[in-house]
């Protein structure tokens, strides 16, 4: 495995091992791992609904796209079953889960670390819980030089069963599975597609990102570092405002680890000027926003990405 993937999957794995707010709750009161979610979900605005619509809309994705075949945690099982036995997908899923997750809002940090105390206020529901050994066995990957897809997803068929994988806790970390697969057509893959409606933009004046095969940026064909990308984005989005255009092209070659941080720069700079725009018109933060409010707000700062390879 290249340093990179090798560094891909420690990131991804360390992000489900911290993660303990993702994850949405119904009905199992008896889990320590509902328990957390429950209280975690109240550490965002909305409560968790757009992150449950997330899980809910990626969920969907995998199943239109053919690598699930139905919601269940039989179908998650035989997914992991697969992947353990090296047995390789043709494709990437269409969208990157960490780039999907990166749009919602976040929330708020004090109140999510109370909830991730709950473990050690009910410590005898988590020393006899499957969460305590997951992590331990995630642990273990992450401080290991020697993973790959397939033992990620032996690691968890060790610990997870059929029923487990009903819960979304566990569902939202397979998740994050999917996105360091293995294609059976190698470095030939696809990226994932970014926010913006692909069709009908004019690029004569769009901002034109590229990253080579090396994962080296260039704006106009002018080599650039990710700050002063940062700083080009923000200053394009101002000038042009409702009429900017994004154009990202991608190598096949191209690291996911500067794609995403590429994407993340532009999505970032944008939304921070939807939010000073928020501020200064209304005194209220993006997500505080109605829905006409808000739409108003992406009128003038839209989210215009067209991407190709």
């Amino acid at each position: 495995m290249d340093i990179f993937r090798l560094n891909m999957l420690k990131s991804l794995l360390t992000y489900c091992l911290i993660s303990f707010f993702i994850t949405p709750f119904y009905a199992q009161d008896e889990r320590i791992e509902s328990k957390i979610m429950e209280c975690s979900y109240q550490a965002f605005a909305d409560g968790g609904k757009e992150l449950k619509k997330l899980i809910y809309d990626y969920e969907m994705l995998l199943i239109d796209e053919g690598f699930l075949e139905d919601s269940g945690g039989g179908s998650y099982l035989n997914v992991i079953e697969n992947l353990a036995k090296n047995n390789g997908y043709d494709k990437f899923p269409s969208k990157f889960f960490p780039t999907e997750l990166q749009k919602i809002e976040k929330p708020d940090i004090d109140k999510t670390l109370e909830c991730q105390k709950l473990m050690s206020i009910d410590t005898v529901s988590y020393n006899n819980s499957k969460l305590k050994t997951f992590e331990q066995s995630i642990d273990k990957i992450i401080n290991s030089n020697d993973i790959s897809t397939s033992l990620v997803a032996k690691e968890f068929l060790k610990i997870l069963s059929e029923e487990d994988f009903e819960l979304d806790f566990y569902k939202f970390r397979t998740f994050f599975v999917f996105t360091i697969i293995e294609t059976n057509s190698g470095v030939n893959r696809k990226l994932p597609k970014t926010y913006a409606n692909q069709e009908g933009y004019d690029l004569t004046n769009a901002m034109k990102i590229s990253l080579n095969e090396n994962s080296e940026i260039f704006i106009n064909n002018k080599k650039v570092t990710l700050v002063e990308l940062k700083k080009l984005v923000r200053e394009y989005e101002l000038k042009n405002k409702k009429e900017s255009v994004i154009s990202l092209k991608n190598h096949r070659e191209t690291m996911y680890k500067t794609y995403i941080e590429v994407q993340n720069a532009i999505v970032n700079e944008i939304k921070a000027l939807q939010n000073e725009l928020a501020q200064e018109k209304f005194s209220l933060n993006l997500e505080e926003l109605s829905k006409t409010q808000l739409d108003g707000i992406q009128e003038v700062y839209p989210m215009n990405i067209h991407e190709k390879m």
